[in-house]
């Protein structure tokens, strides 16, 4: 507040010096490779950081007073009500969005939601700090589509599969390993792996299996007598 029957020179100065700080953290908020922004209560868009602008396509200019929503064509994780129930109340949420850059392709975000609250504690803006995870989301996808793929070959392969950590135990065995053995899948994981080999041949596969272990990704080949679990 300032006097209106003082000069401009007199309360210009105290204009200026509320509007640093809101310019300073501004300036911060652009630091940030995040892209962050804050809508009010109705989804529409008060600020728009350079993040945003390098992650989503759109200029702060343009951006401002659209609808985050729509103009992200926001795909939650969880229903957006849910969302919004629970920032309400905690005044933050922490989840996974998919949005959509300006040229349609969408962009997988970390986000988090943290409410801002007037001076009766009315909720009045809500700062979203999204970050991309896009590229790991794809990597995870890959390795958990490759690991599905690779443990429907262990389990139909007809092939007698054992993997073992280097104590010699049993971590896994394909069902039907198990059944050539005449064991269940269950019976023999986290059994000595040397159990079902011919008590003569358990030197010779101890020393097989070290030398394994001390050279990784090495194939190796070699013969001995497995036993059955009537003998």
């Amino acid at each position: 507040k300032y006097d209106e029957t003082l000069s401009p020179p007199a309360w210009q100065p105290f204009e200026r010096q509320a509007e640093a700080p809101l310019r300073e953290h501004a300036d911060l908020l652009n630091l940030t490779h995040d892209a962050m922004f804050v809508r009010d209560m109705e989804s529409a868009i008060k600020y728009w950081n350079r993040g945003a602008e390098e992650m989503y396509g759109w200029t702060a200019e343009e951006a401002l007073g659209q609808s985050a929503r729509e103009l992200l064509k926001t795909v939650p994780s969880v229903p957006l009500e849910q969302i919004e129930a629970q920032v309400r109340p905690t005044g933050r949420w922490e989840g996974e969005l998919v949005h959509h850059r300006r040229d349609g392709t969408p962009v997988v975000v970390a986000s988090r939601l943290a409410l801002q609250r007037d001076a009766q504690g009315e909720p009045v803006a809500i700062l979203a700090t999204n970050t991309d995870i896009t590229e790991r989301r794809q990597a995870e996808e890959a390795r958990q589509d490759i690991e599905e793929q690779w443990r429907a070959a262990f389990e139909a392969n007809p092939t007698m599969y054992f993997i073992i950590d280097a104590a010699g135990a049993i971590l896994s065995v394909n069902p039907v390993g198990a059944e050539q053995l005449g064991w269940r899948v269950g019976q023999l994981i986290g059994q000595p792996v040397l159990d079902v080999f011919h008590e003569a041949d358990r030197a010779f596969v101890q020393g097989n299996a070290d030398q394994a272990f001390r050279q990784p990704g090495r194939v190796m080949r070699w013969k001995a007598r497995k036993i059955r679990k009537d003998g």
